[in-house]
């Protein structure tokens, strides 16, 4: 069957201009999404690599204090 000429010729070609357009608004977010996905999988990674704080020195225990801002700038 062919298409009848006038309105529903000019319907059809919206319609395929439209299915175009969101075709290439599908292959911009498949795009996206793979660059988001190698963002996630590089961040895990460093996550990964960062030290375990719970190894770490305990340094909130120390008895030393640091000044008040008042004794640092006192006119003594």
């Amino acid at each position: 069957m062919r298409a009848s000429s006038g309105a529903s010729g000019t319907a059809l070609g919206r319609g395929k201009e439209a299915l175009a357009e969101k075709e290439h608004k599908l292959e911009e977010y498949k795009c996206k999404s793979s660059r988001v996905s190698l963002v996630c999988k590089e961040l895990r990674s460093q996550i990964q690599s960062l030290p375990d704080l719970s190894r770490l020195p305990n340094v909130t225990d120390s008895h030393m204090h640091l000044p008040f801002a008042g004794d640092i700038y006192s006119e003594d």
